[in-house]
């Protein structure tokens, strides 16, 4: 009540039933008892999207309209678009949401920017308690892979998360306990129908040694496009979120990884209004691209405030302390660290077999100012980590003991 529905759309009348008769979809139904205005098309890439821009909607909602929305679609409104789902996301992606919702007795909806979560947290070899080295990410239906040790496939099923979308896989180093698990996870990506090119990330050498393990893995579906890391600190851009390589200090080359993902500023109506730049193009400045028409130019800068605080995860193992790890996880949201021993008077085995301690781990949390440690990759010796949590919290307090499958979920700061 008190707002102007200019239009509703639908998808197109489907045949259903052994008749094959012609059924309106519940939107449909609803929408021409209330009198609003329907329209239903195959696709909004032409005909939907000529609607759009001659009626110029302020806001537009969306709910499982059983497409995805071009840029174009979602530029139109002025202020912009609303996607009501009725579960969380990316959790309850894929089949059924709604109804998983509801089984597991979920309490809210919305949007997840980032579905983190340590899979196995073991070093050297796997436990029946504890799988080897691995970490996986989630953002907006991609999925992102840091090491691959033994086991990684059964925590992932374990997890309930789908191989499918692993679009980045990144390795730290070449040392069996992080790549161990690699062929049978590139089978089974392949034996899922898979044929998106997958991108792997890593030290130089990295085709060789995958070419290598992928002997009893050699007809794969789908391509790898393998980027070799050069010299000690490298950003890929991988479209919607950043990955940061740093070289950390092992006894051999390895590498720590942040995964960010930033957040443009805050759109200016005012401005925007007062340089005259037509509604229409709001959106597509706000997405943070660059509009020309007839002459003019229009950039986001000059209509956006200064970048938000976005969402940072940092990742390392296998090394000793350094000052480029301290500032590579910098105001990280969460810090996943080797804590390798727990006992104290293991420190001269941990600098001679270039590892961590757990109080290491906890100078570099407190050095870097991040909001929470998990300490991961244990050795095999260390069936407690939690008992000595309370000595390392004494140092950075907002630390955890990390564990196979342990997760978060990390939204954008209000």
């Amino acid at each position: 009540e008190g707002y102007d529905v200019k239009a509703v759309i639908t998808q197109p009348d489907r045949p259903k039933g052994r008749g094959h008769k012609m059924i309106p979809t519940p939107v449909k139904e609803e929408a021409e008892r209330l009198g609003l205005p329907v329209y239903q098309f195959e696709s909004l890439r032409k005909e939907g999207l000529e609607l759009l821009r001659e009626i110029s909607p302020k806001l537009m909602i969306t709910a499982a309209y059983g497409q995805i929305l071009s840029k174009a679609v979602l530029a139109v409104p002025e202020l912009g678009t609303i996607n009501v789902h009725g579960s969380l996301l990316p959790r309850y992606r894929g089949a059924a949401p709604i109804e998983w919702a509801v089984i597991n007795g979920e309490e809210k909806t919305g949007v997840t920017m980032l579905d983190v979560c340590l899979l196995g947290c073991g070093g050297m070899m796997p436990l029946p308690y504890r799988w080897l080295t691995s970490l996986m990410m989630r953002l907006n239906g991609s999925s992102v892979l840091i090491d691959c040790g033994e086991g990684t496939q059964i925590a992932i099923k374990e997890k309930g998360w789908s191989f499918k979308p692993i679009d980045v896989i990144c390795i730290t180093h070449f040392h069996g306990d992080h790549i161990s698990g690699l062929p049978g996870l590139l089978l089974t990506m392949g034996n899922s129908e898979r044929t998106e090119p997958l991108t792997m990330i890593g030290p130089k050498g990295l085709s060789h040694v995958v070419g290598a393990l992928r002997v009893i893995a050699q007809e794969l579906p789908f391509e790898i496009r393998f980027i070799e890391i050069s010299g000690g600190e490298q950003t890929f851009d991988m479209g919607g979120y950043l990955i940061d390589a740093f070289r950390v200090k092992h006894n051999v080359p390895c590498y720590g990884y942040s995964l960010r993902v930033p957040r443009i500023g805050k759109f200016d109506v005012d401005r925007a209004k007062a340089q005259e730049i037509p509604q229409r193009y709001w959106g597509i400045l706000q997405s943070g691209e660059t509009v020309e028409e007839d002459g003019h130019v229009w950039t986001p800068d000059m209509v956006l405030g200064p970048d938000r605080k976005g969402i940072k995860v940092t990742y390392c193992t296998d090394t000793r302390p350094s000052d480029l790890i301290a500032e590579s996880a910098a105001g990280a949201d969460l810090f996943i660290c080797e804590g390798m021993y727990g006992e104290p008077d293991k420190l001269k085995k941990a600098k001679e077999f270039k590892h961590m301690t757990m109080y290491e781990a906890a100078q570099l949390a407190q050095r870097a100012d991040v909001g929470e440690m998990w300490l991961t990759h244990y050795s095999p010796s260390l069936n407690h980590p939690e008992q000595y949590l309370d000595e390392v919290r004494k140092i950075f307090p907002r630390t955890k003991c990390g564990k196979d499958r342990k997760s978060v979920e990390l939204d954008f700061p209000e």
